[in-house]
């Protein structure tokens, strides 16, 4: 089921700030983190967003050594001998694929914001920065560069991701503005400085100031 207008609105309320703070410091947009959020968890409705705080259907592979959960998923692959922990079906389809209805671990975090920084380290990493992640200048081409690091084996997954980003809205500065429109004048005055001499953003900022107040 479709998420609603209000369930959209209330998804990106509540979360643009963990995306962020997540973003804050990184080479990665935090609207593709958000954007990225949104559609693995289908607006936080998922099971695995609602129930085990993992809102970009992150894997527990061999180097995950926290609490997992062993659930329900899709993958796409050229391959038919593939292994994973169950394997309900595979289907051949259209494009030459295979599809795998199958069963994998998957992480399970503390907290969202948790499972926010998870993501941010991850497509940070040496495997998705040689795929272009850290170099994208916009959005879009993160959003490519994710995929062609293995993140996701959907062949629609960078244009669902777009479409993602358009319906959130490419710039958040306007809501980290609206954040601090009653914080006192000589608190904001410093954000500027801020910046510069920490080469911190001022969404991030404007962001952790208000969250103070």
């Amino acid at each position: 089921m479709a998420a609603s207008q209000a369930q959209i609105a209330a998804f990106k309320n509540k979360y643009i700030p963990a995306a962020i703070e997540a973003a804050a410091g990184s080479n990665i947009f935090p609207e593709v983190v958000l954007s990225a959020a949104a559609l693995e968890s289908g607006y936080g409705l998922s099971g695995l967003a609602a129930n085990y705080n993992n809102f970009f259907g992150i894997k527990a592979g061999p180097s995950w050594k926290g609490k997992k959960i062993l659930l329900q998923t899709t993958e796409y692959s050229t391959r038919k001998d593939l292994k994973f922990p169950v394997i309900i079906s595979i289907t051949p389809t259209a494009n030459g694929k295979y599809q795998y209805i199958i069963k994998d671990y998957f992480r399970v975090y503390d907290t969202a914001a948790d499972s926010f920084r998870g993501y941010v380290n991850l497509v940070s990493s040496k495997r998705y920065a040689d795929s272009g992640v850290t170099v994208a200048s916009t959005q879009e081409e993160q959003f490519a560069a994710i995929k062609n690091g293995g993140y996701a084996t959907d062949p629609k997954y960078v244009s669902k991701l777009i479409n993602t980003l358009n319906t959130l809205g490419k710039n958040f500065s306007n809501y980290a503005s609206n954040m601090i429109k009653d914080i006192p004048e000589t608190v904001t005055k410093t954000i500027p400085n801020l910046v510069n001499n920490n080469k911190l953003s001022t969404a991030t900022i404007m962001v952790g100031v208000a969250f103070f107040f």
